[in-house]
């Protein structure tokens, strides 16, 4: 939502910016954020921390500064994540489904997406692209 300010650190906050800046939610963290990332349409955030083998996915419940709640799940990797990346919408008024790419120490790019918006598991591994292996050297791109 463009009036909110998300905030990584030990914590990770949620501030409504309209008016005065107010915090609306934050959770403590196992360690530093190193990615915090909302969704483009912010029913989601992509967190993880400088060494972690695991992203967690928290889904928004409740939109509303007066009770903004969130569950999680983890997305597991084999290796430390590098970096985390929500897929952009072609138009800012598209409603797309959320899919959120990650790569991490094993050079593959990830891809999930939310295959069934009934199950445990928030987002599940649509894809991967082995990047080490794409492309040769001399290859022009």
């Amino acid at each position: 939502m463009a009036e909110e300010l998300l905030v990584g650190g030990v914590w990770l906050s949620l501030f409504s910016t309209l008016d005065n800046p107010t915090p609306i939610w934050k959770r403590q963290l196992a360690s530093t954020v190193k990615f915090a990332n909302f969704s483009y349409d912010s029913a989601y955030i992509a967190s993880t921390g400088k060494y972690d083998h695991l992203v967690k996915i928290w889904r928004r419940l409740s939109f509303g500064s007066d009770d903004t709640r969130f569950d999680f799940s983890y997305l597991p990797h084999p290796s430390t994540v590098t970096n985390v990346h929500w897929r952009k919408p072609y138009h800012v008024e598209q409603t797309i489904d959320n899919v959120l790419y990650t790569i991490c120490a094993d050079n593959v790019l990830r891809i999930w997406a939310a295959t069934d918006p009934h199950g445990l598991q928030l987002l599940q591994l649509w894809a991967k692209i082995d990047l080490k292996n794409q492309f040769s050297p001399g290859d022009s791109l």
